[in-house]
């Protein structure tokens, strides 16, 4: 009786014991930042997914300008890199043969509705670009996919079929975004 008794608050003094857990944050430029784990929701607000398909040696300009965008119109700065990565590569003078320039790959109508003066300035256009995803996941109610796909096909082709287009270009673009970001977007990001 006696050790069963003995068991039982071991297991209750062990139960009641925090776990000692630390989260790792992997920084694009090499550097690792450790913090305590609290619980779960400390685990959330510091750690941050870095894809290794978003390439680590990214330029301190783009990235602090990609934070920089991230911050102000609430967009993830991992889903922006994910974007660049897919629409330009990280070339800042990239020209699609459909019209669309710089990292983010803006129409010349979207550019000028945006205030964009020179597509090829980084900050202009990450600004801009994401702007316009901020704008499109708010009235997709934060549906990441139909907002990229808005993004790649327009708001009337997702209107037009009440959801992701069928176009080829459209799915290959999100599968492209999901590739990476490292993980498939599940509806909301």
């Amino acid at each position: 009786m006696r050790s069963l008794f003995s068991i039982i608050i071991t297991i209750c003094f062990a139960a009641s014991t925090p776990a000692n857990a630390t989260v790792m944050e992997f920084k694009r430029d090499g550097t690792m930042t450790v913090y305590p784990a609290v619980d779960a929701l400390s685990f959330k607000r510091h750690a941050k997914f870095v894809s290794p398909s978003i390439p680590a040696d990214i330029p301190a300009d783009i990235d602090s300008i990609v934070e920089m965008a991230s911050e102000k119109y609430g967009v993830s700065a991992d889903l922006i890199h994910a974007m660049i990565q897919t629409e330009s590569d990280y070339d800042v003078f990239a020209v699609s043969n459909k019209g669309a320039m710089g990292l983010m790959q803006l129409m010349p109508e979207t550019a000028k509705e945006y205030g964009v003066i020179d597509p090829f300035n980084a900050a202009s256009n990450v600004d801009a670009g994401t702007n316009l995803m901020s704008s499109l996941l708010k009235k997709y109610n934060s549906d990441t996919r139909l907002a990229l796909a808005a993004y790649n096909a327009g708001t009337g082709s997702v209107s037009k079929y009440n959801g992701i287009p069928p176009y080829k270009e459209t799915i290959e673009y999100i599968g492209k975004i999901e590739k990476n970001l490292g993980w498939q977007i599940d509806s909301k990001l």
